[in-house]
């Protein structure tokens, strides 16, 4: 028998000793680390095959990375209910109904095996739909493009949808861990199984899709920027100066005596309100008038300034100020994209394109630095904001054009007006003179003693008098004897 416990207070034999060592050859094994969540136990399996709920896994290293999500909570949750499922009946509701299939003669004949989905069915479905578009080259050709950054089968269109449908962090871990048979995965599967061994293929991809955007957005800004810089030269036209100088002197007559005469210099922006100032004949502005006195300054005034309107016209919507951003921006990618090919295979079939790509952004920039610096003069020159200069001169030489052309037809209309009463006048002038004098109306007496007078001589009245008179005269005989 063991031997019995010390007294109390006599004190002990102290601890144990600790456990002997292991043998030499056995480690201690270590332990595994329980998942974060585990699935729920099921009573039994199912007992018929079922039609399957196609959902997109989340796997356990993410779960790891969030541990106050939804799914460790709702497992960690001890107050959660339980959960009583009629299996029988989800059996009822989600069998596969086999179709009765046709007699075959070949009986022995293997069935074709289902495909194994490790994607969302809308994700698959994106994916195939991508790869389509590289129709007639399959799926090996199309991987063997993108290894060997080839060109010809990468075009444009192509690889911007293969930069839409690059797998995630997620996606990868999926496919990864698969360990069944790849022939049996679904094709939008079997590709990214397949795209996941080859090296650095998102960067492969991301230099396929710069060097086939490069060059058309390059070109684009090249072109953006020549119609700044032609707006910009049209600007400096000296005939606007002409204008300036007959707006100040008319003005300075017009504000005499107030606070706004005895002016040396106005803002460019000031001539945007000729239109404003209205005279007292109808449609007639301070605009018309200015520009009836430029062009006789100036004769070919109007037509310069169109010129320049129309140069302003064909400004792009790209101002210079998001000009350098893109272009800092594709820099940027140029640059990064240099240093991500570093050490890999195809470094050497890089280098050439990226020496050349830095080269033209950069030419693009200085232009750019250039063109703004000249407008900033310009618009310094004026007086004006830089942003919206352009848009100022715009406006003031559409205003300045449309007056000029207004002018041409108010001076045709008072023109024709002029002349229509001119004719007026002359066909009334023309009736008063060929018309005949009236004769002038005389009495029954007045003609008996005109005639009495001059012996009844009845020779050079008219016909119609002479009647009247004839009329007369025998009327008087009759009266005479009487009167006498």
């Amino acid at each position: 028998p063991p031997p019995p416990p010390p007294p109390p207070g006599l004190g002990g034999a102290g601890p144990p000793p600790p456990p002997p060592p292991p043998a030499p050859g056995f480690a201690c094994a270590p332990v595994a680390r329980q998942p974060l969540v585990q699935p729920p136990a099921l009573a039994r399996p199912p007992q018929k095959k079922l039609k399957k709920f196609n959902w997109t896994k989340i796997p356990p290293s993410k779960l790891e990375k969030h541990p106050e999500c939804v799914w460790v909570s709702l497992y960690n949750n001890a107050q959660k209910p339980q959960l009583s499922l009629d299996y029988d009946e989800l059996e009822t509701l989600f069998e596969v109904v086999e179709k009765t299939a046709k007699p075959q003669a070949d009986t022995d004949a293997k069935k074709k095996p289902e495909k194994i989905s490790l994607l969302d069915g809308k994700r698959s479905m994106q994916i195939n739909i991508v790869l389509k578009n590289f129709s007639p080259v399959n799926q090996d050709g199309v991987l063997a493009a993108i290894a060997g950054l080839d060109e010809e089968v990468m075009l444009e269109e192509r690889v911007t949808g293969l930069q839409k449908i690059l797998p995630a962090s997620d996606e990868q871990e999926a496919i990864r861990s698969y360990q069944g048979d790849v022939a049996l995965l679904g094709e939008a599967e079997q590709f990214f199984f397949n795209l996941l061994k080859i090296s650095a293929y998102e960067t492969r991809i991301n230099v396929l899709a710069l060097r086939n955007e490069f060059d058309a957005q390059v070109e684009e800004m090249e072109e953006t920027l020549a119609r700044i810089s032609a707006a910009a030269t049209a600007c400096e036209n000296k005939d606007i100066q002409v204008i300036i100088q007959v707006v100040l002197e008319i003005g300075n007559f017009m504000n005499a005596g107030s606070y706004g005469g005895n002016c040396a210099a106005f803002t460019f922006t000031s001539l945007v309100k000729l239109t404003d100032t209205r005279s007292n004949k109808l449609r007639v502005t301070l605009m018309h008038v200015v520009a009836d006195k430029a062009v006789t300054v100036q004769e070919n005034i109007v037509a310069s300034i169109r010129q320049t309107l129309s140069v302003l016209n064909n400004l792009p919507h790209t101002d210079l100020q998001t000009l350098s951003t893109e272009i800092a921006k594709l820099l940027k990618r140029v640059e990064a994209t240099k240093k991500n090919v570093e050490g890999t295979d195809f470094e050497e079939k890089f280098s050439d394109f990226g020496v050349a790509a830095v080269a033209k952004a950069q030419s693009v920039a200085d232009k750019v630095q250039a063109a703004t610096a000249h407008i900033d003069r310009l618009a310094q020159f004026y007086l004006e904001d830089p942003t919206s200069f352009f848009d100022t001169v715009k406006t003031f030489a559409q205003k300045f054009v449309d007056a000029a052309d207004e002018n041409i037809k108010l001076k045709e209309a008072e023109k024709k007006k002029l002349e229509a009463e001119k004719a007026k006048a002359n066909k009334t002038a023309h009736r008063s003179k060929s018309a005949p004098e009236p004769a002038p109306c005389t009495g029954i007496m007045d003609d008996l003693l005109s005639h009495i007078s001059t012996g009844f001589d009845t020779g050079g009245a008219p016909p119609r008098r002479r009647r009247r008179a004839t009329q007369s005269t025998s009327a008087a005989a009759s009266v005479l004897p009487d009167v006498l």
